[in-house]
This record gives structure tokens, sequence and C-alpha cells, in this order.
């Protein structure tokens, strides 16, 4: 190559590393304007029994006090405190707390702002040590600020799973009820190929101890939020704005551990809700005095309403539950459009249509 091609060569290879750099600069700054904040009325931390730091976002009741108990709102599997609370609009939790009730949301081991008792891997644990012990603690403390015996508890996806196992395992009387939406007690064989069976492909990696999917979403938000992209199998994306989208991939995505893949590919092989040990969590449910209103969307291809009819017929199967409700949230039972996933609780009319919904179930099984 003679001197006048080797300068050739070096532009194209500077331009190209300076294209990189200034691409790279434009979206680090298109999301520094995604970012949101979290700020609740009130902070609070909780240790676990081994160690771990959860925190709660205190929203205090506006006005006139709706129940006695206060309410907390947890978030879905590969997410954090933002699935529930990400703006104004589209939170449960200010959306309530505007209603009288006091509403907390809280993180799991491993997401968000959650601290690891000691250095090392931060994705060891499974789905089994955040009903152990995440969500005993977490209860404990909402009724220890509160005052209240009892609690509420809401939950999104693998947020409203947690409490199917809980209530499971025993009796539990100080949940005065359980609002699930969107959370499967059967996972679609189905969505295996697709999504599950390429996450799980990760457990052949020992160096890897999560699916790090946070970092991946929130580099292609700004894309995200153009309406680009379409994730069919989050959302319903005739229902949600893009905007709102572009800010979910910013912010409310998380890392999923190994353990807890492992756990949820071997219910989909065996059918079978259960614990690492063998404990069967919808069992118990049958006997559960818990009252529960179940969510499901019409057109939701993550969790397909027959997965969630499956922890309603578990909870009904011995006649010995508490009072369980479903509603389906499709145009056949009267909603605006067939709900999907993520749309149940960020879509454009789920503050409309299905947000009243939990209030009013909230108010009927609470104490004034």
């Amino acid at each position: 190559m003679n001197g006048a091609g080797a300068w050739i060569v070096a532009a194209i290879v500077a331009a190209s590393i300076l294209g990189v750099v200034f691409a790279l600069w434009l979206n680090s700054r298109a999301l520094g304007r995604l970012s949101l904040t979290f700020a609740p009325d009130e902070m609070h931390w909780v240790k676990t029994s081994d160690g771990w730091e959860l925190p709660l976002g205190r929203y205090l009741p506006k006005g006139p006090r709706a129940a006695r108990e206060p309410v907390i709102l947890c978030h879905g599997m590969g997410a954090n405190r933002f699935n529930l609370d990400l703006n104004e609009r589209y939170s449960i939790a200010r959306y309530l707390a505007a209603r009288g009730f006091e509403t907390w949301v809280v993180e799991l081991r491993g997401c968000g702002i959650t601290r690891r008792p000691a250095k090392g891997r931060q994705y060891r644990h499974s789905f089994d040590d955040e009903v152990t012990n995440d969500i005993p603690a977490l209860i404990g403390k909402a009724k220890d600020v509160s005052g209240s015996e009892r609690v509420f508890w809401v939950g999104h996806s693998k947020g409203g799973m947690v409490m199917y196992a809980h209530c499971g395992l025993a009796a539990r009387t100080d949940i005065a009820g359980v609002v699930t939406i969107g959370s499967p007690m059967r996972i679609a064989p189905h969505i295996h190929p697709l999504i599950l069976g390429t996450l799980t492909q990760f457990e052949k990696l020992p160096i890897l101890d999560a699916v790090y999917l946070a970092p991946i979403v929130r580099t292609l938000a700004p894309i995200g939020g153009t309406g680009v992209l379409r994730l069919r199998y989050m959302a319903a994306s005739e229902n949600m704005e893009p905007a709102i989208t572009g800010f979910a991939m910013a912010n409310l995505m998380g890392n999923v551990s190994r353990k807890t893949l492992r756990q949820f590919s071997r219910w989909r092989t065996t059918g079978k809700f259960t614990s690492a040990d063998g404990v069967d969590y919808a069992e118990g449910l049958a006997r559960s005095p818990v009252p529960y209103l179940l969510i499901a969307g019409g057109g939701d291809i993550l969790v397909p309403a027959p997965c969630v009819e499956s922890a309603r017929d578990a909870m009904t199967a011995a006649g010995a539950a508490g009072n369980v409700e479903y509603v389906l949230a499709a145009k056949v039972s009267g909603f605006s459009c067939d709900y999907g996933h993520g749309d149940l609780v960020l879509g454009k009319a789920a503050p409309d249509e299905i947000f009243p919904r939990i209030e009013a179930w909230l108010r009927t099984h609470g104490t004034a």
C-alpha cells in the first residue's frame, strides 16, 4: 500500500471511531433526558434475616384515609421500583395515595437500589429466597412504621407470584388482601423457545450469575422512545405511549438471577409451582383465607390469561379459600383494548381502567 492509500485507510478508521464516539455521546445525552428520580414522601430500609438491605418508599395518604391497612406494591421479574411508580400518571402508588391509601413501593433482592450483604456475586439467590426472606421483612417493616396489624399486597407479574407462594406456605392473618396483575401460576409452554429457552441458556455459562438485561435495554431506550421498537411480548403496542416505553426501558429494567430462571424453566416443564426442595406452593392456596383480585390481560402473550386462571383454579380447588375475584382486561369484558403484559400498569388506558378497579377492590376489603 502506497502512502496515499495508507492515509485514506487511516482517515476511514479515524472517522469510524469518531462516529462511534459521537453516537455514544448522543445516546448518553438522550438517556440523561430519560432518567427518572424516585422521590416518595419517605424512604425506609429493612434488613432481611440473611443480610440483604431492601428499600421501601412510603407515600402518605392524601386527604381522608381510605383504609387502615397500608398497600405494598411489588415489581415483576427483571424490573424494579419504577415498575409500579414510573411518573405522576403511570404510578399505582401515587394514584392510590391521592385517594387516601398509604402506599409502599418496594424492591426485592438484586433489583434497583437493594444492597447485598457482602462483596462478590450479587445474583446467587432464587425465587424461594425472596419468598422466605424478603417478603416477611418488607411486610414487617411496613406494619411497624404504619402501626397496622395487616397489609395489602399489589404485585405485577412475579411481584404477585411471590405472594401466591407466601400465602401458600401458611395461613397469613396479617394479609388483608392481595391484588395480582398478570401474575401466572403456570408458565406458558409456548414462550420457552422464544424467551425462556434463550435466557436459560445462560445457565451453561458458569461465569455469569445472571442475565444482564438492564444495560442492553437501557442502551436501546432512546430508540424505544421513538416508537420504532415494538416489544409485543412485553406490552400491547397500541396501548403504549412511545415516550413511556422509552422511560420504562431507561429506568425500570433489572437483571435476572440464574437460579430464578432455573426455577421458572422447571415450572414450565413440570407444570408444578414448587420450591426448589419440592414444597407445593399451589396446594396451600386452596386453604388460604386471604382474598384475592386476579387481573389478566386479554392480549397478554408473555402471560396468557389461562396462566393467571390457573392461580384462580388452584385457590378455589378445595372450596376452602378466601374470596377470589378474576378480571380479564379485554374488549370482551368492556375494556378499551386487549391488554398485554406491561401495559396492565403502564398502558395508556391503565390509569383510567385498571387503577380504579384496584382502588375499588381495596376499599371493599380494607378497614375504615
